[in-house]
């Protein structure tokens, strides 16, 4: 069978066109292939050079306050708390020495000023009632004077955190706890002395190699005196304070 001349014509364009496709789609297919071996040196780079997080994010620095070896002078002030007769405000100073990075052995000594309480009235037989005067608390217990005492102290932890993503704020805790003599007024208006104990929580905060603010809060335990009816007896009582102190550290320290 003899093809037409137009059909000749026909094969002859469609045959440079479909080699032409075919070598087009050949071009990306051959340079997948090739992709894979132009990515592994890359790869191998990046697996030799590993990332280390400590050089892009640099730690904080070590302590920047050391304890050990150095004497603590600390004026302190202080208020009760959870007073049923007398809110007493203190005045006084510590003397710690630390006989190692994590503890110390100290004396202190404080001295209250009473006021009565905001939750006690005094009523009179007319239904009338009133704040009490000091004179009018005679007979209750709860007001103290001087106090004083040896301190052992033993702080565990230190930590810093950041302040306002700014500056790094050293601190410390510390667990406490002594003995300590207790002047207290007994029935009648007398004063005493008892021995008694006290433990308590407290946290530096360094502000420099040499200062410190100190926080504390206390419980202070003795056997007080009572009266009733005639018949003297003793109960034990307790007294919470909240301490405030700024405090010094005299010399250098060095590690344990």
């Amino acid at each position: 069978m003899r093809r037409s001349p137009r059909f000749e014509a026909m094969t002859c364009r469609s045959l440079p066109t479909l080699l032409a496709l075919l070598a087009a789609l050949a071009l990306p297919a051959s340079a997948l292939g090739a992709q894979p071996s132009a990515q592994e040196p890359e790869n191998e780079g990046q697996k030799a050079v590993p990332i280390d997080l400590e050089d892009k994010m640099p730690p904080v620095s070590g302590r920047l306050f050391l304890k050990n070896g150095r004497f603590e002078i600390s004026p302190t002030l202080s208020a009760s708390l959870a007073d049923a007769f007398f809110q007493k405000y203190s005045g006084g100073l510590k003397l710690n020495y630390h006989l190692v990075e994590s503890i110390s052995v100290g004396l202190f000594a404080t001295y209250s000023l009473n006021t009565p309480s905001s939750v006690v009235s005094v009523c009179k037989p007319d239904g009338s009632c009133k704040g009490p005067e000091l004179a009018e608390l005679t007979d209750v217990p709860g007001k103290l004077g001087m106090m004083a005492g040896v301190d052992v102290a033993w702080a565990p932890m230190y930590g810093k955190f950041s302040l306002f993503a700014e500056k790094v704020l050293h601190f410390d805790l510390a667990f406490v706890g002594g003995l300590s003599a207790v002047q207290y007024q007994v029935p009648g208006g007398a004063n005493a002395f008892a021995i008694g104990g006290h433990f308590g929580v407290g946290q530096r905060y360094f502000i420099t190699p040499n200062l410190t603010l100190r926080v504390e809060l206390r419980d202070y335990v003795y056997n007080a005196q009572t009266v009733k009816l005639g018949n003297s007896s003793s109960k034990l009582q307790n007294q919470i304070m909240f301490e405030l102190g700024l405090s010094y550290f005299a010399g250098s320290g060095h590690e344990d």
